[in-house]
């Protein structure tokens, strides 16, 4: 499975696609909720708020297993840490996305200061960089599939 780069310019232009009252292919989230979505994981990349992780340690290491796989995160996946019923922060897909930009902007930096740095994934444990950007593809492709956005 070829999963979206992780390239903020590639995802900025391919959020141009969305409008505002679209609807999704699967779930209930609308295009600003699933903007919000990313930007709440790249919080969460950077530790801010340092998550819980709910998985054993035991199982860690098959957790990573299925990161590094080919496998696509399943329609109507469900997770704790992501409300089904979310509270939308931003009124426009623009703002949205202007919101995005920052805090994509703000975990490159935090992970460029500090290149080792390890922080939670409730579901696949402690994560370096290259594991987060792993992450944020297979959920870019989750995402954008789920709303029909193409890589133009």
């Amino acid at each position: 499975m070829n999963f979206i780069k992780p390239d903020l310019d590639l995802v900025l232009n391919c959020l141009k696609q969305l409008k505002e009252n679209e609807t999704p292919l699967w779930g209930n989230m609308s295009p600003i909720g699933m903007i919000e979505h990313l930007s709440d994981s790249l919080n969460m990349a950077t530790g801010n708020p340092m998550e819980k992780i709910e998985v054993p340690e035991k199982y860690w290491n098959k957790m990573i297993e299925i990161l590094n796989s080919d496998a696509e995160f399943p329609k109507n996946f469900k997770v704790s840490f992501a409300p089904e019923n979310r509270v939308i922060r931003n009124s426009t897909i623009t703002d949205a996305i202007y919101e995005l930009k920052s805090v994509w902007e703000n975990y490159d930096e935090v992970f460029s200061m500090n290149p080792k740095l390890i922080t939670n994934h409730p579901n696949y444990g402690p994560l370096n960089k290259k594991q987060w950007d792993r992450i944020l593809s297979k959920h870019l492709t989750h995402h954008f599939k789920q709303f029909s956005i193409t890589l133009d």
